[in-house]
């Protein structure tokens, strides 16, 4: 990254975001399908710092089916950024800098649904969650060495500490395909959270996990809503599966950016069919035709 990035940056905002969205469609705690925004920013320390956000994953929930899509959105998809971005194209990732309601309305308007809540981490938070979980299991189909950590990881079944999977989500210059197969080891990490976040016996330690969490992960889900969840979770049992799913596109460093004009920027140019799929698979999970 380029060590004078913020300052070149056209708008940004030093002062903390302790609100709550507004904008956000909520739904009933017993509502069956809702999606939820997850969104990864690049910072160690308080949450609600604002930044860009480099992990940027919907997660579409059907409760009545048991499924759970994770649609990754690449960091550098050039897209128009709504809110601060005045509808203007620019990278995902720089919406951020405008706030979580920004990064929200974006990909409402992206693809066409609503984001019914958000879950906000940073480095921090992420290490505080891996810890809480005892480590996470990934099956790793790539060999690879991070730059964060120098952590090797080899072809198969790896177990990840905290450390370790804050290298695994974080590098890209070591994998092939660069920042998309950096979504895919993002979104399998996420798919082992998930799992591990339903099991009977992480559930039963509920008051432990969100006490510990509750100060490093910023969140518009209610209380209520989140034990309904897990009650619902621990009466009925069972797995989620989990699938996945990524937007693709063409690199490009030939078009304008809003945030930072005059700088000739990455950007993603996104596949159109591709992004007509991605709609179709989350409105066909949500209506429970996607098996």
């Amino acid at each position: 990254e380029d060590a004078d990035y913020a300052k070149k940056l056209k708008k940004i905002y030093s002062y903390k975001i302790r609100k709550e969205v507004a904008a956000t469609s909520k739904v009933s705690a017993n509502a069956d399908v809702f999606n939820i925004y997850v969104s990864g920013i690049d910072t160690y320390g308080p949450v609600t710092s604002v930044s860009r956000s480099d992990v940027n994953i919907i997660m579409t929930v059907n409760r009545k089916t048991k499924q759970v899509l994770l649609t990754t959105t690449p960091r550098d998809a050039y897209v128009p950024i709504a809110d601060g971005g005045n509808n203007q194209n620019d990278k995902l990732t720089h919406a951020g800098i405008y706030g979580v309601d920004a990064s929200i309305h974006t990909l409402e308007n992206l693809y066409d649904i609503k984001l019914n809540y958000y879950v906000r981490l940073n480095f921090t938070s992420f290490l505080k969650l891996i810890d809480l979980l005892g480590g996470i299991d990934v099956e790793n189909d790539q060999e690879f060495t991070s730059l964060h950590g120098k952590f090797h990881f080899p072809v198969g079944k790896v177990h990840l500490n905290s450390e370790q999977a804050l290298g695994f989500v974080r590098e890209r210059y070591s994998l092939q395909g660069g920042d998309n197969d950096r979504g895919k080891n993002q979104e399998k990490v996420i798919a082992a959270i998930i799992r591990k976040l339903t099991s009977t016996k992480v559930l039963s330690n509920y008051n432990e996990i969100i006490g510990n969490l509750q100060d490093s992960v910023q969140t518009n889900m209610q209380l209520p809503t989140m034990m309904n969840l897990i009650n619902t979770q621990l009466e009925t049992g069972g797995s989620y599966e989990v699938t996945s799913q990524a937007i693709t596109g063409q690199g490009r460093n030939d078009l304008p950016s809003y945030a930072m004009p005059g700088y000739n920027l990455y950007v993603m140019e996104l596949d159109q069919a591709s992004l007509t799929k991605a709609k179709e698979t989350i409105q066909k999970v949500m209506e429970g035709k996607e098996k």
